[in-house]
């Protein structure tokens, strides 16, 4: 079985390719401090929670979404 996770390795790629430090990405999307690291690996993230993180990056949702086998 696949699930899709809130992909930290992606999240990171995608922040590092724009210059911006995650501190940036919480702050920018409007979430608390060290939010965005304590999602990774999660499959539920909200979907309005993954927008708001991918618009502050620049980046499409997709993007900061992980497929893993269970």
């Amino acid at each position: 079985m696949r699930k899709l996770i809130f992909s930290e390795r992606k999240t990171k790629s995608e922040a590092a390719r724009i210059g911006m430090l995650l501190v940036e990405v919480n702050k920018e999307a409007g979430l608390g401090a060290g939010y965005v690291s304590r999602k990774w690996g999660k499959d539920n993230v909200e979907l309005e929670t993954i927008n708001r993180i991918a618009d502050a990056i620049g980046c499409s949702p997709m993007d900061l979404l992980e497929e893993i086998e269970v």
